[in-house]
C-alpha cells in the first residue's frame, strides 16, 4: 500500500526488482513534485539536469556522493540499485 497526499505518491514498493530506468519514469509520472536520483550503494550514479524554467531536461552521470540542488517545491526520491541495475529498496520520498 502506498502513501498518497495532495502531491501524489510518496512510496513505490511495487518497483522493488524493477529496472532502474523504468522505475524513474514511473515515479516521475506518478508524482511530478519529485526529483529522482539513481544510487548504487553509497554512490550517486545519476542526477537531474534542470532547464532555465526549472524543469528536468535530462540526467548527468556523477561519481561519489556530492550534494545535489533541488528546486524549491520538489522533494527527492533516491532509487537504490543493485549490481544488475534493478531497484533494491523501496523508493520513498526523502525526509532529510
Amino acid at each position: 500500500m502506498c502513501e498518497e497526499g495532495n502531491s501524489g505518491k510518496r512510496s513505490w514498493p511495487e518497483l522493488v526488482g524493477e529496472d532502474g530506468n523504468k522505475a524513474v519514469k514511473i515515479i516521475e509520472e506518478e508524482n511530478p513534485n519529485v526529483v529522482v536520483v539513481l544510487q548504487a550503494g553509497p554512490e550517486i550514479i545519476s542526477k537531474p539536469l534542470y532547464g532555465p524554467d526549472g524543469s528536468i531536461i535530462g540526467y548527468q552521470a556523477v561519481s561519489g556522493r556530492p550534494p545535489y540542488a533541488v528546486p524549491p517545491g520538489l522533494a527527492v526520491v533516491e532509487v537504490v540499485l543493485d549490481v544488475e541495475g534493478k531497484v533494491e529498496k523501496v523508493p520513498v520520498i526523502s525526509t532529510s
